[in-house]
């Protein structure tokens, strides 16, 4: 999970008489570095630290642990930022990138390669011109280069780059610098293999490209058949009612009172009745603060989990993110957006976000992909665009593209 600001506190120090053990619990296991790597790069904006135990308590003589080293440099960079050195070869050395080497050996191959192609934050780094088209790739190859550091977080690196170069029309082979030292003929031979499945894609595709699915399919399977009249178009977007469950004096502990398992069914109800759908998330929030907590704890999501099955309702999936519906009826029929809320960007449901979709594109007819997912989340009542946000517009646009309310077309989004 990710916050914008994470506080941090380690829980380490020197004993009474200033010695350091240098025994890290899981940091000196196998894989301790890999548990520290997700502790500190949670934070979108800013990690706050909190610590007794500073880098130069930390003997690394006395172990050999990598996650324990790793800790120290954390430390490090907390009390000097930038000012830590950097360890380096002593002669300048001229950087050559994987992709220029790829990019050499292809057009050795006999193949038209350009690199570094685009302006924004989502370039390639290598691009195979298709031979039938020349103004057209067959191929985009992207490495773990500069661009790939300067990607601020890793959903940005893994999800939503691949996500927009793929709508945008892109094929992407990934490569990675260490398989490229080990075996670079492997390498060229999973390029030439990606080609090659390009190309026939290429030939046997229809003339209109339509936005590729890239993002798991929800739970329903039935195509939405009823189509959206003028009537229809016309609606007003709905204001989203929160559930009224006010807090009575209960405790979080009385949750589990079988006296009280009749209410907690009660609520659960009540609010699929009000604000359904809703993010699995958001309706055991509003459980716990109903019962003066404002912590999800694994025991309270598994009491309500157990409570849920004995209620009626429907449920659809999207990238592992669960949403409740009143019945099975509501989402194949709904038509609604409920822009102003106190939901996150991950409880919107992607059926509600393509209807927002397409109320802007029926007053716009088409927008570019970026700019119609920055007036999305607008809509939605996020000022500004984020990671996550981000990734609730591209999901709400491929439900869009699932049931036909938009195409790609010139580089655009439009309406159909």
């Amino acid at each position: 999970d990710e916050r914008d600001v994470i506080l941090f506190s380690v829980g380490y120090g020197p004993d009474k008489n200033g010695r350091v053990s240098m025994n890290f619990g899981p940091l000196n296991r196998i894989g301790g570095e890999r548990r520290l790597n997700v502790a500190v790069s949670r934070a979108r904006y800013e990690m706050m630290l909190f610590s007794t135990l500073q880098s130069e308590q930390i003997d690394l003589n006395r172990t050999a642990s990598v996650g324990v080293a790793g800790l120290k440099r954390f430390l490090e960079y907390a009390e000097k930022g930038t000012r830590v050195p950097v360890v380096s070869s002593p002669e300048a050395t001229e950087v050559v990138s994987v992709a220029d080497l790829i990019a050499e050996e292809l057009r050795r191959m006999g193949y038209q390669v350009h690199t570094h192609i685009g302006t924004s934050g989502y370039r390639i780094d290598a691009g195979i011109v298709y031979d039938e088209d020349p103004s057209r790739y067959v191929l985009g190859i992207l490495c773990d280069g500069e661009n790939y550091r300067n990607t601020k977080t890793a959903r940005d690196r893994e999800i939503v780059q691949f996500n927009v170069l793929r709508q945008l029309g892109w094929t992407i082979c990934r490569v990675w610098t260490l398989d490229w030292y080990e075996n670079p003929h492997a390498v060229l031979g999973a390029i030439m293999e990606a080609v090659r499945q390009a190309k026939t894609q290429m030939k046997t595709a229809v003339a209109e490209p339509v936005l590729p699915e890239v993002v798991a399919a929800p739970v329903v399977a039935a195509p939405v058949e009823e189509e959206w009249s003028v009537e229809e178009e016309k609606e007003e977007k709905t204001p989203y009612v929160v559930t009224n469950l006010k807090n009575k004096g209960e405790k979080i502990e009385e949750l589990y009172y079988v006296t009280n398992r009749m209410k907690v069914r009660s609520r659960l109800e009540q609010v699929l009745q009000t604000e359904a759908p809703i993010a699995r998330t958001l309706l055991y929030k509003r459980l716990t603060q109903a019962w003066g907590s404002s912590r999800q704890t694994q025991k309270v999501e598994s009491y309500l989990e157990e409570v849920l099955h004995e209620i009626s309702y429907y449920q659809t999936t999207h990238e592992g993110l669960s949403f409740f519906w009143k019945n099975e009826e509501q989402c194949l029929g709904y038509r609604d957006f409920r822009p102003v809320s106190d939901r996150e960007a991950a409880e919107l449901p992607p059926e509600e976000v393509a209807n927002g979709i397409r109320s802007i594109l029926l007053e716009q007819v088409s927008m570019p992909m970026q700019d119609l997912i920055r007036l999305t989340g607008q809509l939605f009542g996020f000022a500004r665009s984020g990671t996550n946000i981000d990734a609730a517009m591209f999901r709400g646009l491929q439900e869009a593209t699932r049931r036909d309310f938009v195409k790609f077309s010139g580089g655009k989004i439009v309406i159909r």
